[in-house]
């Protein structure tokens, strides 16, 4: 992850501010983030950095398509982890990377899974950046579903 500028309480923090000695981030439900500067002292801040990733809602409706479906489970999870990666801003920065995507409405896409054996139907929104997984199945179950209204059931 990269250090963006940006100011706390007036003080600018960069990576290659010549104020700063050095500079600590620490990771969890928040970010620590402890600075040395040349007067020596140090400045403790508590504040959410905007992670750049994907919320795929939810992993456990995933993991109940690869029991359903065993033969997909490396291309779902394959899938899975690009998107969680990705940096999408746009359906058509979506689609130089996954040519097979398809937009079908309400921030619907269709993803071709497994050589296009198999076809996973996400609704994403790319301004709070989060995939929510509607429906999985092969090609035959596909073409009996409206890929518009469709919706997750729970066993």
């Amino acid at each position: 992850m990269r250090l963006k500028r940006f100011t706390i309480e007036g003080i600018k923090i960069s990576a290659r501010s010549r104020k700063i000695l050095s500079f600590e981030i620490c990771f969890g439900a928040y970010v620590l983030l402890t600075v040395k500067t040349k007067e020596n002292c140090f400045l403790l801040v508590n504040f959410i950095l905007p992670l750049d990733v994907f919320n795929v809602i939810t992993r456990k409706t995933l993991l109940e398509y690869t029991d359903k479906y065993p033969k997909a489970t490396s291309a779902l999870f394959e899938w899975y982890h690009e998107i969680l990666r990705s940096d999408f801003n746009n359906f058509n920065e979506l689609k130089a990377a996954y040519g097979n995507a398809s937009l079908v409405g309400d921030d619907r896409v269709v993803f071709n899974i497994m050589g296009n054996h198999y076809r996973l139907v996400v609704r994403i929104v790319f301004d709070f950046r989060a995939v929510q997984i509607k429906w999985f199945g092969n090609h035959k179950e596909y073409d009996k579903i409206n890929v518009n209204t469709v919706a997750y059931k729970k066993r």
